[in-house]
């Protein structure tokens, strides 16, 4: 977060406009990402798994990707 505060490429006058992926990032199985399209990786802050049931055509789709991303992510 800070080294995103410190980009002055996203200010716009009193406010800072951060990319979604970047504290909010949805994986390739859900494509609800901003303009810039760009799916969570490794290292992004959040991976957010809402809309699971209407992208990934699964039984327990949150659950598929819960286990899924486990090894990729910090509790």
């Amino acid at each position: 977060m800070r080294d995103l505060l410190f980009r002055t490429d996203l200010w716009n006058h009193r406010h800072v406009f951060i990319p979604q992926a970047a504290i909010n990032a949805f994986p390739e199985e859900i494509k609800c990402w901003d303009e810039q399209q760009q799916p969570w990786q490794h290292g992004f802050f959040v991976i957010h798994f809402a809309g699971a049931w209407a992208h990934v055509k699964e039984e327990d789709p949150t659950g598929l990707l819960m286990r899924k991303y486990d090894r990729d992510t910090i509790w």
